[in-house]
């Protein structure tokens, strides 16, 4: 695992709006004013030699067959530059334009400084930020063998590489030698001499290198070649691709690669062949050197993927991956001021300004049109739960187009003098009354030609719109002159408001696309709250698209940047958005919490804000119920309170009422949590309709709370409600659906309705056929379809299954925690009666689990399920240690009464009976059925214990006790509320067989078995 490291700030707005603006200016100007041909090849500039009256040469820092670095100091203000010159030809200079230019459009710490750009002698050159230290591959040298250190040293030229790419600039030459480390531990990318924009018209991306007979690892470009280092270019520069910043991540992970496994990732004698290993995607296998964690090899192998849309979806993906080992982990981030509260309205100048023409727009007339055509578009399906949401969605537009029209004759209904600060309000007020505008035009858009089932998707984000009466307080500090948008930032806030609205209506196919379109026209305006924005919603997107990683990536790189220019909001929707990943993956709760307070602290006071609270405040209590914090009924009621204050309505009861069914779910009581999830489910009705994914979620939950309970005929039955809602909603199957489909799968597996489940899975399998999910939606298909192949006994089928889940997993976990897949292929091969192969899958889980460098829940349960393949296995000394372990394992990790104590003691208790140690049976047998009996442990441990003990009974001569248990058991399978699986009738069938042994001989022969 990484240590955290300092992460290096991203520009200010001052860096991003004016410092770079008019350095960029400045240095095209002199630019043009450069000569286009250069001298000859040979001319270099003397020692002593002064340019722009300014820089003294001091001596050669590098030369190259393409170009000379100098040594020059900057007699202005002392200090030491780097001057770079191209030699000879056209097309030389015409690349250290290139460079210049490309640099002039970045201002970021990781990235080498541009200073000036003149000609000095009819020589072109480009004054540089003087870095003292050495380059990366030296730097790594240095440090061979700390991997943590060179991990962190590449973080900050990523960071780097992820600015570049956000100005639209691809650097298409990254190499350990273009990476310089200055004696202040800081890494800056160099040498943007090759770097184009996105998208750009490249006539050297795709054509020849002409390298016979040199290091493939330092060669250099020449014109008419391909653009690029062989040893670290990706497979796209090589062919006839379009070349963007995936790239640079192929690049970055090729130079990486070789910083820790000490050679490089693709090898040939030649540049020709190492090219062709790469087109292969011929990795080569590391020679011994320092050992590499297998996370971070499969980061980079990931990085390294030939296709380039198997790569992570940019450098801030990457980065995260790298930062916390695939693990989501807390960085802090620095505290911004919102800037834009607080006016002095009696601060006035004398010039009236000229009235908006936004204070004379009227859009109802439009509205209504639209609603007119949706209504007949409605009445045309003949559905009334349809016509019943449409009239609530409707509803709802109406309200707030009025109230925006109102707050809108508020804010213009005074004459405000020109130049003033309570103009400066008025603008902001009018451009926030625009973004609300924008948002129900694009609801209204979307709705339009849609599917009609769309409709109902949208009900809960109209109902979630701001307020307008909202814009009255936004404002602007007195000593801040207002922000006005330019067409350009319009444009783009009404693309992200039709972005809102198409993750509203269920996230599409073309969601993410169009999302990507977003993020590269908000880099494009330059405005540090505009890209934010737009990172904080593709990452929704990419949540909802079951993008995890990547959404994380987008997600966390907007909350930097929002807090750093105080844009609270957008801090408080993205963070909790990182809660709910963080919760729904249920690895780190502690990690949750801190989202969850990071949120919260960003709430501001308003009504709005109310449904936002209540949201954090129900997930805290949950997260606090599972971390055994005792105020977690404490911020239930503070979430009732705000419902009743805020008058949040029905949204804000359901909401309260999920809330109250998981807190009493956690504590055992199903019966009250049903009547807190049915109360729901009733208002949820009641106010969205019954089409409608609030509807869903509840049902989800009710499912849940059925399986906590062991009644799984109700899970399932709750399950094929909310997919036959989720069918009715959409024309294809969305994530959320999918979800459905597999927890019902699931669930018909557990039920021993394995052709049923397959059937599922067949259903899965044609929908990824028409849309390929995101890697960990198809982990989820892949780990369904081998349970419900095994389910069926088609282990041919789950065999294939799940090794095509383990394929899939190194593409979304970098940490690579294979164990449940690894013990399921396992226990596969022990239904075969393979035991050898079924061994040799858990021993490569314990591998994995040894190289996590973590012990969690699944750890004691790989133990046992180990311990109780060795006694299958005939090796009773060997199982009788890995039960004796995993019991340990339990009372640390899980805690000494955790019911999972039982596994340990029924394998130990099955020892000692394959033994013959009747006593010593028993007494771990009978702490087995204890652990085992609390409703929450199921019938399936349960009757798993009652048939062990009935034999250890037996064997010690107690035949009416072993009948009186066998009986007892019997009663209580027969006489449970919950669902008996198929695993448990054969147990029941033994305990009978038992009780009427004893019966009719008195005696009973016992065999021990594993479960």
């Amino acid at each position: 695992m990484v240590h955290e490291v300092t992460p290096t700030p991203e520009p200010t707005p001052s860096q991003l709006d004016a410092t770079s603006t008019e350095f960029a200016d400045t240095l095209m100007r002199e630019l043009a004013a450069a000569p286009s041909v250069a001298p000859p090849a040979h001319h270099v500039f003397a020692a002593g030699t002064l340019l722009a009256q300014r820089y003294r040469i001091e001596g050669v820092l590098g030369k190259g067959g393409m170009g000379t670095v100098f040594a020059a100091t900057d007699e202005r203000l002392g200090r030491r530059v780097a001057i770079k010159v191209h030699h000879g030809r056209t097309a030389s200079v015409a690349r250290l334009r290139q460079e210049a230019r490309a640099l002039a459009r970045l201002s970021h710490p990781n990235v080498v400084t541009v200073l000036e750009v003149g000609a000095h002698d009819g020589q072109v050159y480009v004054a540089m930020e003087y870095v003292d230290g050495p380059n990366a591959r030296a730097w790594a040298r240095q440090h061979r063998g700390d991997i943590t250190a060179i991990v962190a040293m590449y973080l900050q030229a990523a960071a780097g590489l992820a600015a570049a790419h956000r100005v639209g600039i691809v650097h298409r030459d990254f190499k350990p030698d273009n990476v310089l480390v200055g004696a202040d531990g800081r890494a800056r990318v160099a040498d943007f001499g090759l770097a184009a924009a996105f998208g750009g018209d490249d006539d050297e991306t795709s054509v020849e290198i002409v390298a016979a007979h040199v290091d493939v690892g330092s060669i250099e470009t020449r014109e008419g070649t391909t653009v690029g280092t062989p040893a670290y270019i990706a497979p796209e520069q090589i062919g006839h691709s379009r070349v963007d910043a995936l790239a640079d991540q192929f690049s970055f992970c090729a130079s990486l690669f070789e910083a820790v496994h000490g050679q490089l990732p693709f090898q040939g004698e030649s540049a020709e062949e190492t090219m062709a290993h790469i087109l292969a995607g011929d990795l080569a296998e590391p020679r011994g050197g320092e050992p590499v964690p297998k996370w971070l090899d499969t980061v980079l192998r990931r990085g390294l993927a030939r296709d380039p849309r198997q790569r992570f979806a940019d450098m801030n993906a990457l980065a995260r991956a790298l930062r916390g080992g695939g693990a989501s982990r807390w960085r802090s981030l620095g505290v911004g001021l919102f800037a834009s509260l607080g006016v002095a309205a009696w601060l006035l100048l004398p010039a009236a300004a000229p009235r908006d023409p936004r204070c004379d727009e009227d859009p109802r007339e439009h509205w209504d049109e639209l609603r007119r055509r949706v209504t007949a578009t409605v009445e045309a399906q003949h559905s009334e739960p349809l016509t019943q949401s449409w009239q609530r969605l409707s509803a709802a537009l109406g309200g707030k187009a009025e109230g925006m029209i109102s707050t809108r004759d508020t804010v213009c209904e005074t004459t405000i003098e020109q130049g003033s600060v309570e103009r400066d309000a008025q603008l902001v007020r009018l451009d926030c009354l625009s973004r609300a505008r924008n948002e129900i035009d694009a609801l209204y858009r979307e709705v339009e030609g849609a599917d009609p089932s769309v409709i109902v998707s949208l009900i809960d984000d109209a109902l979630a719109l701001d307020d307008a009466s909202g814009c009255l307080v936004e404002a602007v500090a007195v000593s801040e002159p207002a922000v006005v948008d330019t067409p350009e930032a319009a444009t783009l806030r009404l693309s992200l408001a039709t972005l809102e609205a198409r993750i509203a209506a269920g996230g599409r196919a073309s969601v993410l696309p169009f999302a990507d379109e977003v993020v590269r026209a908000a880099a494009q305006t330059e405005r540090a709250d505009l890209i934010a924005e737009a990172f904080a919603t593709r990452g929704r997107a990419r949540a909802m698209a079951g993008a995890e990683l990547d959404a994380a990536a987008d997600l966390e790189y907007a909350i930097e940047l929002a807090r750093t220019h105080g844009e609270d909001r957008l801090v408080v929707r993205a963070a909790a958005t990182m809660a709910q990943l963080s919760f729904n993956s249920g690895r780190d709760l502690s990690e949750t919490d801190r989202w969850i307070d990071l949120a919260r602290s960003h709430i501001r006071r308003w009504p709005e804000d109310a449904a936002a609270s209540v949201s954090l405040l129900v997930l805290q209590s949950m997260v606090h119920r599972g971390m055994h914090r005792s105020d977690a009924d404490a911020l239930l009621d503070e979430a009732e309170a705000i419902v009743r204050s805020a008058e949040l309505g029905g949204e804000g009861e359901v909401m309260t009422e999920q809330a109250r069914a998981r807190v009493a779910s956690a504590r055992g009581d199903y019966g009250a949590a049903l009547r807190h999830v049915d109360r729901a489910l009733e208002v949820a009705r009641d106010t969205f309709g019954p089409m409608h994914p609030r509807v869903v979620q509840t049902l989800d939950l009710r499912a849940s709370v059925y399986d906590g309970a062991g009644n799984y005929d109700e899970v399932r039955r709750a399950l094929r409600e909310a997919l036959d809602i989720q069918r009715a909603l959409t024309t294809e199957l969305d994530h959320r659906a999918v979800a459905t489909m597999v927890q019902l799968a699931n669930m018909e597996s557990l039920l021993g309705n394995g052709e049923a489940a397959v059937e599922l899975c067949n259903q899965l399998r044609a929908a990824k056929s028409q849309r390929a999910p995101a890697p960990e939606a198809e982990l989820q298909i892949a780990e369904a379809c081998g349970l419900a192949s095994f389910s069926a006994n088609r282990l041919d089928e789950a065999y294939a299954e799940y090794m095509r889940a383990l394929d899939v997993l190194q593409h979304v976990r970098a940490d690579y925690d294979a164990r449940g897949i690894l013990e399921n292929l396992s226990l596969i091969e022990r239904s075969r009666g393979r035991l050898v192969e079924a061994k040799r899958f858990l021993d490569q889980a314990l591998r994995v689990q040894d190289a996590l460098d973590r012990e969690d829940a699944a750890t004691p349960a790989l133990s046992h399920a180990y311990g109780f393949l060795l006694f299958d296995m005939g090796e009773y000394d060997q199982a009788e240690v890995m039960f004796q372990r995993a019991a340990g394992q339990t009372a640390g990790i899980l805690g000494p009464d955790h019911m999972d104590r039982g596994w340990p003691e029924l394998g130990l208790g099955r020892v000692a009976l394959a033994r013959g140690e009747a006593e010593q049976a028993i007494a771990h047998l009978e702490q087995a059925s204890a652990a085992f009996e609390p409703d929450d442990a199921g019938p399936l441990p349960r009757a798993e214990a009652a048939v062990s003990l009935v034999e250890a009974l037996l064997l010690a001569g107690q035949r009416a006790r072993a009948r009186e248990v066998a009986e007892a058991a019997v009663v209580r399978i027969d006489g449970a509320q919950a669902t008996v699986s198929a695993d448990v009738a054969p147990l029941r069938a033994r305990l009978l067989e038992l009780r009427d042994r004893v019966g009719a001989r008195g005696r009973a022969s016992v065999v021990a078995r594993a479960p």
